[in-house]
C-alpha cells in the first residue's frame, strides 16, 4: 500500500517536523547553570571519610562510585553546667555557630534584701558577672567540650547536607524519571560575548544513576547503567559561535575513548582543552574543581 502524501512530503516526515517544532517551542535554552532546578558543586562538597569522590583524589578505578555519601547522625551538645545557664543565651549555645556565645556581663535579678509589701514582686537589681568567678570558671572549663562538639557537628552537618540533597534527587528521579534528567557536567564555559547572552554552562555531560541503600544509609553516584555516554552540549551556543564540524568529530572521538572513565584527569582534560581551543582563540583553561557539577533539570525530547 502506498503512503498518502501531500505534495512531495510524506505524512511521517511532516509529523516528525511538527513534533520537533513543538518541542522547540516548549523548551527553553538554559544559558546559566544557576537556572536549573538543582545544582550541586563537587567543589563545595566536604572532603571527608563519609563523603568520597575521585573528583579530589587520583586512585579511581572504572566501576568505582563517582560519589559516595553516608548518612550522618548529628552529635548532641554536651550538657552545659547549670551554673552558667542564667548568664548565657541558651538558644545560641545550642547552635553550632562556630563560636560559643559569650557570658552576659550582667543580668537583672530580684533584690533579695528588699522588703515585700502587699504581695508585690521584689524590685530588680543588676548583678555583674565579675562578682561571680565561679561562673566564669565553669564556662572556661566547658568551652573546650563545646568547641569539640561544634567542630564535629559542623563537619557531619556538611556531609548530611549533601546526603539530603542527593536523597531528594533520588526521590525526584524515581517519581519523574521520564521528564527529569540527572547528569554530571564537565568543563564549565564562562563566556561573555557581545554577540550573545552571557553563558555559564558545562560543555560536556555524562549520564549518572543515583543508587540508594536505605539499610546502610549510603547514596552513590555511578555511571548510568547503559554507560556515561559523554556528549558535547552546545545548545546554549548561537550557530555562529559553534566550532566547525571537524572539531566535533575530534572531541567526540576523545570522549568515546574515555567511556565511563571520566576521572582519568589527563584524558578528560585533553578533550575539554581541545573543545575550549576550538571555541575561541583567546580561551583560557583552569583545573579548578568547580569545573565539575551535578545538575538536575527537566528536558523535553
Amino acid at each position: 500500500m502506498t503512503e498518502m502524501v501531500v505534495g512531495s512530503e510524506p505524512k511521517a516526515l511532516r509529523l516528525a517536523r511538527y513534533l520537533r517544532e513543538f518541542v522547540s517551542l516548549r523548551s527553553t535554552t538554559v544559558h546559566d547553570v544557576g537556572k536549573y532546578e538543582s545544582v550541586l558543586w563537587f567543589g563545595d562538597m566536604p572532603q571527608e571519610p563519609e563523603c568520597q569522590s575521585p573528583a579530589w583524589h587520583n586512585d579511581f578505578k572504572v566501576g568505582d562510585p563517582w560519589l559516595e555519601v553516608r548518612k550522618q547522625q548529628l552529635p548532641k551538645i554536651p550538657e552545659p553546667p547549670a551554673i552558667i545557664l542564667p548568664w548565657i543565651d541558651q538558644e545560641a549555645l545550642r547552635r553550632a555557630s562556630g563560636e560559643i556565645p559569650a557570658l552576659r556581663p550582667s543580668r537583672l535579678v530580684p533584690d533579695a534584701t528588699a522588703e515585700i509589701v502587699d504581695g508585690e514582686e521584689r524590685p530588680l537589681v543588676k548583678e555583674q558577672i565579675s562578682d561571680h568567678p565561679e561562673v566564669t570558671a565553669a564556662y572556661d572549663s566547658y568551652r573546650p567540650n563545646w568547641n569539640a562538639w561544634c567542630t564535629e557537628y559542623r563537619r557531619r552537618e556538611s556531609v548530611q547536607q549533601v546526603y539530603a540533597e542527593l536523597f531528594r534527587l533520588h526521590t525526584q528521579v524515581r517519581k519523574q524519571g521520564e521528564i527529569v534528567e540527572l547528569v554530571l557536567g564537565l568543563g564549565l564555559l564562562d563566556w561573555r560575548n557581545e554577540k550573545s547572552v552571557p553563558i555559564l554552562r558545562h560543555v560536556v555531560t555524562a549520564r549518572v544513576d543515583v543508587l540508594f541503600e536505605p539499610a546502610t544509609g549510603v547514596i552513590r553516584l555511578e555511571a548510568a547503567a547503559d554507560g556515561a555516554q559523554l556528549r558535547i552540549e552546545d545548545d546554549m551556543l548561537e550557530a555562529e559561535l559553534r566550532p566547525e564540524r571537524s572539531h566535533y568529530a575530534i572531541v567526540n572521538e576523545q570522549l568515546s575513548a574515555i567511556g565511563d572513565d571520566i576521572w582519568d584527569h589527563t584524558r578528560t582534560s585533553t578533550a575539554l582543552k581541545s573543545w575550549a581551543g576550538a571555541l575561541h582563540a583567546d580561551s583560557q583553561w583552569s583545573n579548578d574543581l568547580k569545573l565539575t557539577l551535578l545538575r538536575n533539570g527537566g528536558h523535553l525530547w
